[in-house]
């Protein structure tokens, strides 16, 4: 199994649901169940970090990159209820020959951003 088909199960088993992919750009949505939130009953920042990073992931690797993530700055820009369906969309700043610069948003139904999110990955090569 190569590894973006491995991605795509951890995303489905998440709950993440691919709405659009090609090499440069991926939309993605989620709805925030019960186990996502904290004791203020929104979303764990956490998890929608997980969500960013795992979605940000899926669309570095669509070229046939394999790496890591170096390092990502997130912005909680307002509150995720539970309930809410969450789009999550990645788009590619600039693909370098060693660093990749990703760009996360995460809006709710109607538009709103509630989070955003600065990835770098690092291009790797996997021996295995």
């Amino acid at each position: 199994m190569n590894k973006q088909n491995k991605l795509d199960i951890i995303m489905r088993d998440y709950g993440i649901a691919i709405e659009a992919l090609d090499t440069e750009h991926i939309v993605c949505s989620m709805q925030i169940q019960s186990q996502h939130l904290n004791s203020f009953h929104v979303a764990f920042g956490g998890v929608l970090f997980h969500v960013a990073d795992l979605v940000a992931g899926r669309v570095f690797m669509e070229d046939g990159s394999n790496g890591m993530t170096v390092s990502g700055t997130i912005h909680y820009v307002a509150p995720v209820p539970l309930g809410t369906i969450i789009t999550c969309t990645a788009k590619i700043v600039k693909r370098g020959m060693r660093l990749c610069y990703i760009d996360v948003v995460i809006t709710n139904p109607v538009g709103d951003t509630l989070t955003t999110v600065n990835y770098i990955f690092s291009k790797v090569s996997y021996t295995s």
